[in-house]
């Protein structure tokens, strides 16, 4: 019967399907087997991840770019936000023809501090470097064309990208199962479970439309036994069971012991011992698998925003990624959102830092709240140093969130904040309990400028911000 169909109305019917079931559609039906190679059917699956242009993947054939690396790798393109404790970590997906198809970069946030550096520099948000650590390709000196992925590795002080050949192993990319395990500081008052990412009371950050690719869904890592009497002395995090489930998840298994993870060359070292792979129920800690990051989709719409001058301004205007400087920690990676009644704005960490990890909500205030200058606790001279131009700036009266090493939960505490919105793209907070001078810049995050950036091997370095 389909094939009596006019083309037009074929074209409606695998609109309307996956890749996959057009595929068994046009294979299955011989009258329709014409029909497999009609690039603007494949065309309309590749535009559903915003590609129209075959020249990013070396001009191969749209059906070549769907069937052999969108339909798998598709659901990677966009922001990622990770478990890793206490730091957590951002990776990107996007296309570029210069890696031939789909690049996977890691955003890395060096501090830099030199004698030089003024101390207002600490209290402004710089942007990511973004290193590329993972390709897929559509090269044409394949025939037939074939997906080939591209990994960077360092190791014994050789850096390599490209596939796994015989003399480098890679690491692997993988889809975790749903779990219920937990991270768990042990220290010498007891035990404290790690804010969990995501946490269901916070996950207005969590993109659920996007899904995870591909790939055989494997068993997440669980908790090996853990003693009443742990071994090691100085604190260690572990995994365990929890009360919070956590969704499917991307992962990277590294390549063999001795090669770095994918990702510790890019960050600051985790200084606490990582014991979520060992079995800690014998006499002697025994090391199991590393326990991997999971990554999470992470929503990177960006809004345009409302001038806090204006009598129209929307608090949901603010919602979005953004960067915030938290001193000698550096930059980290902040979503904003409101709640759901409308009445209050959070920030919640996606990076994080030893002191108040990720997975917490950094500041927040209700909107009731709104200050008038006369109220605030500084002269309206101090005010003018903290928030700019007080004829525009909106302040509201919050909290942050303060905790001394280790987040656990006899150091956790409370700050009165003041946050001024002080254009679309920027909000201060004056932490006052802490000093009532220290107001750090938070800054929108609205995407890239890829034409702008330094580029420099695998390494892309963005035009500061002015």
């Amino acid at each position: 019967m389909l094939h009596t169909l006019p083309y037009d109305l074929i074209r409606i019917i695998t609109y309307s399907l996956d890749g996959s079931d057009i595929a068994h559609l046009l294979s299955a039906c011989r009258s329709l087997h014409t029909l497999i190679d009609d690039e603007g059917i494949w065309l309309e699956q590749c535009s559903r991840y915003k590609l129209t242009d075959r020249a990013v993947f070396d001009n191969a054939t749209y059906r070549e770019i769907y069937t052999l690396v969108l339909h798998t790798y598709g659901p990677l393109l966009g922001l990622w936000a990770s478990d890793h404790p206490y730091r957590g970590s951002i990776i990107e997906f996007r296309y570029d023809a210069g890696y031939k198809g789909i690049v996977g970069e890691v955003w890395r946030f060096w501090i830099r501090q030199s004698v030089f550096d003024s101390i207002n520099s600490l209290h402004m948000p710089k942007l990511p470097e973004y290193f590329a650590f993972f390709s897929v390709a559509l090269p044409a000196r394949h025939a037939p064309r074939q997906a080939v992925l591209n990994w960077h590795i360092h190791h014994n002080g050789v850096e390599y990208f490209g596939p796994a050949d015989d003399f480098f192993t890679v690491p692997t990319m993988h889809v975790l199962s749903e779990t219920d395990q937990s991270q768990f500081i042990h220290y010498h008052a007891g035990t404290c479970r790690l804010p969990d990412f995501p946490d269901p009371a916070h996950t207005a950050w969590y993109d659920a439309t996007r899904g995870v690719p591909r790939l055989p869904v494997e068993s997440s890592p669980a908790s090996a036994a853990l003693r009443s009497d742990p071994i090691p002395s100085a604190a260690f995090l572990y995994i365990g069971p929890g009360p919070t489930p956590k969704p499917r998840a991307l992962a990277f298994a590294a390549a063999p012991p001795g090669v770095p993870e994918l990702f510790a060359l890019h960050e600051p070292r985790l200084q606490v011992q990582d014991l979520r792979g060992f079995d800690l129920g014998g006499r002697e800690a025994r090391r199991g698998p590393p326990v991997p990051r999971r990554f999470y989709p992470l929503r990177c719409a960006v809004l345009p925003g409302d001038e806090p001058g204006d009598e129209r301004w929307d608090a949901r205007s603010l919602a979005g990624v953004w960067l915030g400087a938290y001193a000698s920690h550096g930059t980290e990676v902040l979503y904003v959102d409101v709640d759901e009644r409308g009445e209050a704005v959070r920030a919640l960490k996606l990076t994080g830092d030893l002191n108040v990890p990720r997975g917490v909500v950094t500041w927040q205030f209700a909107l009731r709240d709104r200050m008038r200058l006369e109220d605030l606790p500084h002269d309206l001279q101090r005010a003018q140093v903290v928030f700019g131009d007080l004829n525009t700036v909106r302040i509201y009266r919050g909290t942050g969130t303060i905790s001394g090493t280790g987040f656990v939960e006899e150091h956790r505490g409370e700050s009165t904040d003041y946050i001024g919105i002080v254009s679309r793209d920027e909000i201060r907070v004056n932490w006052f309990d802490m000093d009532e001078d220290y107001a750090p810049r938070y800054r929108r995050y609205r995407g890239r400028d890829l034409d702008t950036e330094e580029v420099n091997g695998n390494l892309r370095t963005p035009a500061p911000w002015s």
